[in-house]
C-alpha cells in the first residue's frame, strides 16, 4: 500500500478506531524522541568520566589543553542534551493532547496545582542545576578567577 492508500483507509475508519491508531502512533513518536536523545547524555556522561578518571594518573593521560577541551565539551553536552530532550518530550505531550483534543473536543484533565506542576517541571529544575554545576566545573578545570 502506498501513503495514499494508507490515508484513504485511514479516513474511512471510525473516530474511536483513528484516535487509537493516532495514540498508537503518538506514543511510537514518543518512544523513539526518548531513545533518540536519551543516549546522548549517557554516552558523554561515561566519556567524561572515562577521561577524568584516566586524567588521575598523569603517566596514563597528562591534562592537557586538548584534554580540558574534550572533557569540557563531553560535560557540556550533558545538561545541554536533557534539555533538549525535555522540550522534545513537552513538544510530544502537546501534540497528543492536541490529537486528544482534536477528537474529544477538549484537552484531556491535568492537574495545575503547585505541587502538581512542580513535578511536571522538576526534570528542567534539575537540568539547570546540573548545568550550573557544569559551570562551576569548567571554572575549576580552567582556573577561572570569578
Amino acid at each position: 500500500m502506498n501513503k495514499k492508500d494508507l490515508k484513504e483507509k485511514f479516513n474511512k475508519q471510525k473516530p474511536e478506531d483513528k484516535l487509537r491508531i493516532l495514540n498508537s502512533i503518538n506514543d511510537q513518536l514518543t518512544m523513539l524522541v526518548h531513545a533518540e536523545f536519551g543516549t546522548l547524555p549517557i554516552v558523554s556522561t561515561l566519556a567524561a568520566a572515562l577521561l577524568v578518571v584516566a586524567t588521575f594518573n598523569s603517566k596514563l593521560l597528562p591534562l592537557t589543553s586538548l584534554i580540558k577541551i574534550i572533557i569540557s565539551v563531553l560535560i557540556f553536552i550533558i545538561p545541554l542534551s536533557l534539555i533538549v530532550y525535555i522540550f522534545r518530550l513537552k513538544k510530544a505531550r502537546n501534540i497528543g493532547e492536541d490529537l486528544w483534543e482534536t477528537y474529544q473536543g477538549k484537552r484531556p484533565k491535568i492537574s495545575k496545582g503547585f505541587w502538581d506542576q512542580l513535578l511536571n517541571e522538576s526534570p528542567l529544575i534539575f537540568a539547570v542545576i546540573i548545568f550550573i554545576a557544569i559551570i562551576i566545573i569548567f571554572i575549576r578545570i580552567w582556573n577561572w578567577n570569578i
